[in-house]
């Protein structure tokens, strides 16, 4: 575990510093707008790439703006250091959850952490403000959790899962994606149990709520 929180970290704080780029800018502008306005879900007058919205809902749920909106409330001013090493949690939760689903494949965990870390995608994007790398870490954490408390018949850690599925689908759309395949774990293994499926409900649920919220909001579903 030490290892893995190393590894992290390496490719994470000596960028610490760098200037906001790609998406990054865009998704501050959205902490921006919850730290005084928590429950907008779209940016008002907003220009982007030349184009006016008097509305501009994001192609992502809210929960890393909405995580970032925490940090600034914290920090006090939208500084390069302190978002980056906030989101420094996530590789570390990516890293982590690789370990325990290598060693459920019965293949080398250290490795399988090690190796995701270092790969260029993982490494190009680890330092960025986007939603991409946290909702992959937390997609993969999420399906491990799953895993384990199906296997293991752990109520704790379905409670886990289901904390991290909900997680995972507010991130990114890409990550409900971890709903089809967690019911194809349970049927692939006949894990039947009517608890196991309570993660996937819930998630999927408080996702039918968010679309209907923005819906109800803005007149449309959000852009996926």
């Amino acid at each position: 575990m030490a290892l893995i929180v190393v590894a992290a970290l390496v490719i994470t704080v000596p960028f610490a510093g760098q200037a906001f780029s790609v998406d990054g800018p865009l998704e501050l502008d959205y902490a921006k707008m919850e730290v005084d306005h928590p429950l907008s879900q779209a940016l008002p007058d907003y220009d982007l790439f030349g184009i006016h919205y008097d509305h501009y809902l994001n192609t992502h749920p809210r929960f890393i703006s909405t995580y970032l909106s925490l940090v600034l409330r914290v920090t006090g001013s939208p500084s390069e250091v302190p978002i980056h090493l906030s989101l420094a949690i996530f590789p570390i939760i990516g890293g982590i959850g690789m370990y325990f689903l290598g060693r459920r494949f019965r293949v080398s965990g250290l490795a399988s952490a090690l190796l995701f870390l270092a790969s260029p995608m993982f490494m190009v994007n680890a330092h960025l403000e986007t939603d991409d790398l946290p909702g992959t870490c937390l997609w993969i954490a999420a399906i491990v959790a799953f895993i384990y408390a199906a296997d293991r018949r752990s109520n704790w850690l379905l409670g886990l899962s289901t904390l991290l599925m909900i997680l995972t689908t507010q991130t990114f759309f890409q990550g409900l994606s971890v709903l089809p395949l967690g019911l194809a774990y349970l049927v692939i293994n006949r894990q039947f149990r009517i608890w196991n499926f309570m993660p996937v409900a819930a998630a999927t649920l408080l996702f039918g709520g968010y679309l209907l919220a923005v819906h109800l909001s803005y007149g449309q579903f959000p852009r996926f």
